[in-house]
């Protein structure tokens, strides 16, 4: 069981560590003005994701007056609260171990993460 944890906390400590430096990259080292639509460069028409990165970067520099996509915050607060919910799972992963079944835990992780996914990502696939 123990190994479960371990492998568990490591897991999420990678999530924290990609999150953390694409939020890095982005927050810090690009411009929002930099990114051209591939769909719209080739097609002429804008896609339902049209603006999400460009929202995204003004996000993580606390810009949030400049809103391009309706869908791009839900994006953005998706990201931070798994970024929030991951750290918590890596950093208190290890007492829980005496007190649930780890096999428990992992399965409601993927049940709430399939969830909020399905929610987040539902308005770009209709």
């Amino acid at each position: 069981t123990y190994m479960y944890v371990k492998d568990y906390v490591e897991f999420n400590r990678v999530v924290i560590i990609v999150i953390f430096v694409i939020v890095c990259i982005a927050g810090f080292l690009v411009e929002s003005d930099s990114f051209i639509c591939m769909h719209k460069a080739i097609t002429g028409y804008e896609c339902k994701s049209c603006g999400v990165t460009r929202d995204f970067i003004n996000y993580l520099k606390l810009d949030f007056s400049k809103n391009i996509n309706q869908y791009s915050f839900n994006l953005f607060l998706f990201c931070m609260l798994q970024f929030g919910y991951r750290l918590a799972m890596s950093t208190y992963g290890l007492i829980i171990v005496d007190k649930v079944d780890i096999k428990k835990v992992i399965i409601v992780d993927v049940m709430i993460t399939f969830l909020f996914t399905t929610i987040v990502f539902y308005p770009f696939w209709i």
